[in-house]
């Protein structure tokens, strides 16, 4: 009994010395932000400059018509050139087929157009960004995944 009793004692100490222990780490957690402002050490930067929307999309169906889309669309002090390029896979290098341009501030290109069997195909689409005044700023390229077809 008398040991029990010194069993029971030391399983309450141990118990109540790790809920102490934790308390405390938590006390410690809780108290951190309010000695460092963490949201404003975050800087959030565009990934494109001027573009707000850029993409390119392949589908190619089973006869062989490819619908090739791109969009480049541009914040409102910008406008941009937009070059998208069909490109086909010969001896892992890649060569274009087609191309199409637009420019504005909405470059929104659906083309179609017929490729060969027994090749891997993407788009590439390429924007030059220009300010409201006409100055060069930047210049972007994205890729379609790979069709094969």
């Amino acid at each position: 009994m008398k040991r029990q009793k010194k069993w029971s004692r030391l399983v309450i100490t141990g118990i109540a010395f790790c809920s102490a222990v934790l308390m405390a780490g938590t006390a410690s957690a809780i108290a951190m932000p309010e000695q460092q402002n963490i949201e404003s050490s975050i800087v959030i930067e565009p990934r494109y400059t001027g573009l707000r929307v850029f993409s390119a999309t392949l589908t190619i169906d089973n006869a062989g018509k490819a619908l090739c889309i791109g969009n480049a669309r541009t914040n409102t002090a910008y406008t941009c050139e937009a070059t998208l390029e069909l490109q086909q896979k010969n001896n892992n290098s890649w060569s274009n087929v087609h191309k199409w341009t637009s420019s504005g501030q909405t470059n929104d290109l659906e083309e179609e157009w017929y490729v060969k069997s027994g090749y891997d195909y993407r788009l590439k689409l390429s924007a030059d960004i220009y300010s409201s005044t006409g100055k060069f700023v930047t210049s972007y390229t994205t890729y379609s995944g790979i069709v094969e077809y």
